[in-house]
């Protein structure tokens, strides 16, 4: 009798794990659509607000700097996206994008030795071709709207752009005072002979993002880009190593044809 409750039971929970397997199936099935794509391959337009940042560690480089910081400056990018369907719910996403960014820059500096205070303000504005290649999967949430996931390395060269300098310094040594207001230009990328970071062309990190994707055509997304190339150059006679990394928040809009 005993043996035979032991199979009974066995085959009870055999029964209860196979309905459950069952219903996770079907849920997986409701919020991953397995199938095959009709379209092997769809191309889509972006337009995005981007919020960017570049912060160089000017503390470490030189000796005299009493702060450094970094300011979020504004841009844009407009670009061009081809999803490769492996399945409806998975897609290899590459884009090109042409990207227009923007951040500012304060330091002050401070020394004892020449009794001088100088206060700079920097701010940058640059061009980038950009070129994410993203793996994107695709969420049922409700009928007609996906949650879509996305996350893949990006590349990108750096087209131009120039960097606006205003500095003010007060000397207050007992022989020579002086204040001094000094307004100039760089170019933000290339190697001048201006004891000032300028930045490599090229660089590349990781782009993570989130968003919805409405009726399979329209879709809104946040992305956060990581640089993880050191663009600032150290060739300059900077009194240590130069480091410099993209960041970048990005609002986007799209439509897929």
């Amino acid at each position: 009798m005993i043996r035979y409750r032991s199979i009974a039971c066995f085959f009870s929970a055999l029964t209860v794990l196979l309905t459950l397997s069952e219903k996770a199936q079907a849920q997986f099935n409701t919020l991953f659509d397995t199938g095959m794509s009709s379209k092997l391959l769809t191309l889509g337009v972006r337009a995005s607000l981007t919020s960017s940042n570049v912060s160089p560690n000017y503390s470490d480089m030189f000796t005299d700097v009493y702060n450094a910081s970094g300011n979020w400056g504004y841009g844009f990018n407009v670009g061009f996206v081809v999803d490769l369907n492996i399945k409806k719910y998975f897609s290899l996403q590459p884009g090109i994008f042409f990207s227009n960014k923007s951040y500012g820059t304060d330091i002050t500096t401070l020394s004892d030795e020449t009794s001088y205070f100088s206060y700079v303000k920097k701010h940058s504005r640059l061009y980038y071709l950009q070129i994410p290649v993203l793996a994107s999967f695709k969420m049922n949430l409700i009928k007609g709207i996906q949650l879509q996931l996305e996350a893949g390395p990006y590349f990108a060269l750096g087209l131009g752009g120039n960097t606006r300098v205003n500095q003010t310094t007060v000397s207050v040594a007992p022989v020579g005072s002086f204040v001094s207001w000094d307004i100039y230009k760089y170019p933000y990328f290339g190697n001048s002979d201006m004891k000032n970071v300028q930045m490599k062309t090229k660089d590349w990190g990781l782009k993570i993002g989130a968003g919805f994707k409405i009726v399979h055509k329209y879709s809104i997304a946040i992305y956060y880009m990581a640089g993880i190339e050191n663009i600032a150059r150290n060739d300059s006679g900077f009194e240590n190593v130069a480091k410099a990394r993209n960041k970048e928040w990005t609002l986007s809009l799209g439509y897929d044809f």
